[in-house]
């Protein structure tokens, strides 16, 4: 009896779900694509709205960017030849699609006009009865305000035409207002062509009838869309200047999603009717052969065995339900045990995918959602697993700040590829992420590892950044020694002249700055190795008020003050004098960057402060840096200028790295050398900025003791120290140099002898063996000063050497310090630099002492 009650069963089950799903499909399937295909249609009705009010815009901003010139504001008046020439001409009109220019002065009079065919690019004139047509509507001749804008749609003898008017000024949008300016575009077919490519249908223009009545529409534009069963049709009204209906524009879309539907339905409802009946057959039929014949056969045998155990008047059961139950029981025992192993390998596999070195990330594709992230996910994200599960993934874990999935909507394959993935706390993390399609609990989902590659990046910047400061030792060690050689003659020979002459004379002071401005050029070069790292360190005390004001009146600071006249400059000093320890050409440079900088961010008026004095810091200070607790001089720069980004701040001191135009100010080295100078005195640096209000750059030096007296005296000391007849070998391959120094040093009394090269050099050596050698490192021979010393020392041990050099490889002078020279003096350097430091070398018995003469 069971199975036949599973049969009407099924047959029932199958009217009912063919005549369920044809009824819902048609109440839900075809009505929501009839919606979707009537918004459509809406959308591409206002579109064609929309399409006509932007042609109305772009033609008003046209409009304003001819009224508002002052080319145009001087023609109104006097209507000269040029403008008309140089700017009214076919080709403007065919490239702008105008048809007409018209120029009312503020009388409404028309003071010109310009009509021309777009299509064709000629000239056309424009009808008495279209200029009265124009003239009719006084709002596009008559503006009240400076800001008026009057635009809309002029139907004149079965066309219609677009029209703006905007009041006549000068580029500064300022008046008085002198007329109006007339631009017409036609509605013609090269504007229906745009709307058709926007509408994605054929757009008809229909120009209505004139009428006399009244003014009813409240609204340029109204749409309105009607259908049947086989179209839809678009309807766009647009009225003109007097709000009168004018033209209409239409649009038929056939109902393809409609009739397509309507098809896809019936063959959907047979399909579905006939698998429906198969399944349910084939059901039945596995059911009868596998379940009931079975099912009967068990019971009858279970029938047969408990008739023969009951007692009298007992009947043995023959419910086939019964067996059907105890085989579930059986069966329901048997999914626990395989639920159990489940769980049990699951548990297995949480503890190795915990394990795992990187971040795991397990995404649902259906629902876009993090299933499950081990511990490493959670620390790399700063999220714990109850907030990341549940989560959209495009929030939490997503690279990609594109809207659309990169996987699973634009279908990318990820292969351990470099990106940065969002925190908690709004950072990045940069990782090296790989994506791949997995199968969890039954669904579709995305396995996502990420390795962290923080450290990394940071030991790439930290290469970078040693690449940088490579090629800029590469740059500096390859234009120092030419610079330094050409800038010798540029101190030597004012210096030696100023020596000889009364501090009253009026060649002093010219002297005297031709020398500081060639050793400023000279500091200049000892930046750029000082930045790469291959200059010789030098100290000496700086007094901070005496160096600010030194700066204050220097010509560098007067040319600066010419440049910026919109600048005001003020300084602020402490009453007492601070000192520091470093090199005065280096903070010298860093003032005058930082000043210059100030200067530069005051686009208008402002005001630029420069202050020095001290302070003792008692804790820890929390500044662009940490400043431990001292006692430090202060030496500030601040401005009222634009301010400074914040991404900027970030590597404003890194080499090159720039927002000003190369070549016009800054090199993008000015901030590093700032730095590094900062950090050669032992000093700190705080920056704080804020867009819109000014910079305050602000360095913490470690305050000095004052110098000693007689390190003063000999500072202020003028007279140069002389020789007593010793013997000078001077080895320089620069003839202009070596008449110099021959010069200065015949003048202090010693005998010099020169060779313009190292085989000479050797020969003098050997002929006359002299006190001193001043020897050039690099020279244009085979052998350098290193080959030259070394060869002298030869026959001559203890001879004595200095090396002049303007630039030189610091391992080639270490071995020529090793091998016994006194010192070293860089060029360009003083006359008084080159008497001391050849008096001490001659009168030093203590051997080397690694001396560098030009402090």
């Amino acid at each position: 009896m069971l199975r036949y009650r599973v049969l009407i069963f099924l047959m029932g089950l199958i009217l009912v779900v063919v005549a369920g799903a044809f009824f819902l499909s048609r109440l839900t399937f075809v009505a929501q694509l009839d919606a979707l295909e009537h918004g459509y249609a809406r959308r591409s009705v206002e579109s064609i709205e929309k399409a006509v009010e932007m042609q109305l815009e772009s033609l008003s901003r046209l409009t304003g960017d001819w009224a508002m010139w002052d080319d145009t504001y001087r023609f109104i008046v006097d209507l000269n030849s040029d403008y008309v020439e140089s700017n009214l001409n076919p080709q403007t009109m065919a490239t702008t699609r105008l048809m007409a220019i018209l120029y009312f002065d503020r009388d409404g009079s028309l003071r010109y006009y310009y009509a021309g065919d777009p299509d064709r690019a000629i000239r056309i004139m424009l009808s008495h009865a279209f200029l009265e047509r124009v003239q009719s509507h006084g709002e596009l001749i008559h503006h009240e305000s400076t800001t008026s804008d009057v635009r809309g749609l002029l139907a004149f003898q079965g066309k219609a035409y677009l029209v703006c008017a905007r009041p006549i000024l000068n580029s500064e949008e300022k008046g008085p207002i002198r007329g109006s300016l007339v631009v017409i575009r036609p509605l013609d077919d090269h504007l229906l062509e745009r709307l058709r490519e926007i509408a994605g249908q054929h757009v008809r223009l229909s120009v209505l009838p004139s009428s006399p009545e009244a003014a009813s529409k409240a609204s340029f534009a109204e749409t309105s869309l009607s259908f049947d069963d086989s179209h839809y049709t678009g309807r766009v009204v647009l009225s003109d200047l007097s709000g009168r209906p004018a033209c209409v524009l239409s649009a038929r879309f056939p109902r393809l999603i409609h009739q397509r539907a309507i098809k896809a339905l019936s063959v959907y409802t047979v399909c579905l009717a006939g698998g429906v009946i198969a399944v349910c057959l084939l059901f039945w039929f596995v059911l009868d052969r596998r379940l009931f014949k079975r099912l009967s056969a068990a019971v009858e045998k279970t029938r047969r065995f408990r008739s023969l155990h009951a007692g009298p008047g007992k009947t043995p059961s023959a419910d086939e339900i019964d067996t059907l139950s105890n085989s579930l029981n059986d069966l329901i025992e048997t999914l626990e045990r395989a639920l159990e192993e489940r769980d049990a390998s699951q548990a297995e596999l949480q503890d190795i995918l915990e394990g795992y070195p990187g971040a795991m990330f397990l995404i649902d594709r259906e629902a876009r959602t993090v299933t499950w992230a081990n511990s490493k996910a959670q620390e790399l994200t700063g999220r714990s697993l109850q907030d990341l599960q549940g989560t959209d993934c495009k929030k939490t874990v997503c690279p990609s700040p594109d809207p659309k999935c990169p996987v699973l909507d634009r279908g990318r394959r990820v292969r351990e590829e470099e990106c940065s993935i969002p925190t908690a706390s709004g950072q990045r993390v940069p990782v090296l992420r790989s994506v791949v399609e997995v199968t969890f609990l039954g669904r579709p989902h995305l396995l996502e590892t990420a390795s962290d590659l923080s450290e990394l990046k940071k030991v790439q910047a930290e290469l970078e950044r040693a690449r940088k400061m490579e090629t800029v030792g590469l740059l500096a060690g390859g234009v120092a020694h030419d610079l330094n050689n050409l800038l010798t003659p540029l101190v030597g020979y004012p210096d030696f002249l100023l020596h000889g002459l009364d501090p009253q004379h009026p060649f002093h002071a010219p002297l005297q700055k031709i020398r500081d401005s060639a050793q400023k050029a000279a500091a200049l070069v000892q930046d750029l190795l000082t930045l790469a790292r291959r200059g010789v360190k030098t100290e000496e005390t700086i007094g901070l008020n005496s160096f600010i004001e030194s700066y204050l009146t220097s010509p560098e600071f007067e040319a600066l003050r010419s440049t910026h006249p919109q600048v005001r400059f003020q300084r602020k000093m402490g009453s007492s004098e601070i000192h520091v320890r470093g090199s005065a050409a280096h903070l010298h440079k860093a003032l005058s960057n930082l000043v210059r900088n100030a200067a530069e961010a005051v686009t208008d008026t402002g005001l630029v402060t420069i202050h020095g004095g001290s302070v003792r810091l008692n804790e820890p200070l929390s500044a662009y840096e940490t400043v431990p607790p001292g006692h430090y001089a202060i030496l500030s720069v601040s401005d009222t200028g634009l301010g400074i980004d914040p991404k900027d701040l970030e590597r404003i001191f890194e080499p090159f790295y720039t927002k000003k135009k190369m070549g016009r100010s800054g090199s993008g080295l000015g901030m590093t050398i700032l730095w590094h100078t900062v950090k050669d005195m032992g000093g700190f640096v705080d920056i704080r900025s804020e867009l819109g209000k000014g910079t305050t750059v602000t360095l913490y030096l470690p305050v000095a003791d004052p110098p000693e007296a007689l390190e003063q005296e000999a500072a202020g000391s003028s007279a140069l120290v002389r020789g007593q007849g010793q013997t000078i070998l001077l080895v320089e391959d620069q003839e202009e140099q070596r008449l110099l120094v021959e010069t200065g040093l015949s003048d202090l009394g010693y005998r010099v002898i020169s060779a313009p090269d190292g085989p000479a050099a050797i020969q003098l050596a050997r002929e006359e063996s002299p006190d001193l050698i001043l020897l050039d490192m690099v020279l244009d021979e085979d052998m350098d000063g290193a080959d030259v010393y070394r060869e002298v020392l030869s026959f001559r041990p203890h001879q004595k050497a200095v090396v002049v050099s303007g630039y030189t490889d610091n391992n080639r002078l270490k071995e020529v310090l090793r091998l016994g020279a006194w010192g070293f003096l860089a060029k360009p350097y003083t006359m008084d630099q080159l008497a001391r430091t050849v008096h001490q070398a001659l009168n030093d018995d203590g051997g080397n002492a690694c001396r560098k003469g030009n402090a």
